[in-house]
């Protein structure tokens, strides 16, 4: 799934068969914690060319599409949530646009279910039957992410549920794009088939995301991330 200077990527809840062996609960803590960082941030979990992370470079701006009043207000306190802890970092946050704005670095898309293939279709990525909630990124041929579409399904998701898959879409739209079975208080828990039901970021997941971007550069490799890691986890 690569295109010349382009790659794109996909990631649905549900964890695939052959994710990569979890720690054991009576390993170092702190190695637990790196297999983590590892899981969630080195993508892509399919397609592209591997074990690479990819970010944005500059501040998103998101559009919201075929939301309704309550839904919008959803995606409005989870950019709110999500900005709290991006303006630790150098891309400070999200910033929200007026709804339907095609110029909008990422959209989120409210529709039925059955139109995610057309959805799809008409912005040139791959969807994965019966996820309810979806995200696909651009990014360019320095693994810098240009565009994403989020997909949030408005005939299935309601309530707690909707609060979860629109935090865990739109953040991993930001790169953090992979699920992780070690922590079940992270916004990217689960296990098996199961997603968390989580409705906000853990201290970790905050940890995670400001340091993904202030010290994890777009291309950086699995060895990049091991080195960060040792240097810079737990320094705001």
């Amino acid at each position: 799934m690569i295109t010349i200077l382009r790659y794109q990527f996909l990631s649905f809840l549900a964890v695939i068969a052959g994710f990569c062996s979890v720690p054991s609960a009576s390993a170092h803590p702190n190695d637990r914690v790196a297999h983590w960082v590892e899981q969630v941030i080195l993508g892509p979990e399919f397609g592209g060319v591997g074990k690479i992370c990819s970010r944005w470079v500059k501040t998103p701006r998101l559009s919201i599409f075929g939301a309704s009043e309550q839904q919008q207000k959803v995606v409005t306190d989870v950019i709110t949530h999500l900005n709290e802890t991006l303006t630790k970092t150098p891309i400070k946050k999200i910033e929200l646009l007026k709804a339907t704005d095609v110029g909008a670095d990422i959209q989120v898309y409210f529709a039925p279910l059955q139109d995610f293939p057309s959805l799809a279709k008409q912005h040139k990525f791959q969807y994965v039957q019966d996820n309810w909630g979806y995200f696909w990124t651009f990014w360019n041929g320095r693994h810098e992410i240009e565009s994403a579409f989020v997909l949030l399904a408005s005939d299935k998701l309601q309530g707690k549920a909707l609060q979860h898959f629109a935090l865990e879409e739109i953040t991993q739209s930001l790169g953090l794009s992979n699920d992780s079975p070690v922590f079940p208080e992270s916004i990217f828990y689960a296990k098996g088939n199961n997603g968390g039901d989580v409705q906000q970021f853990s201290n970790l997941d905050k940890q995670l995301i400001v340091f993904f971007y202030n010290h994890i550069q777009p291309g950086a490799t699995r060895g990049e991330v091991q080195a960060a890691f040792k240097k810079h986890w737990g320094v705001q």
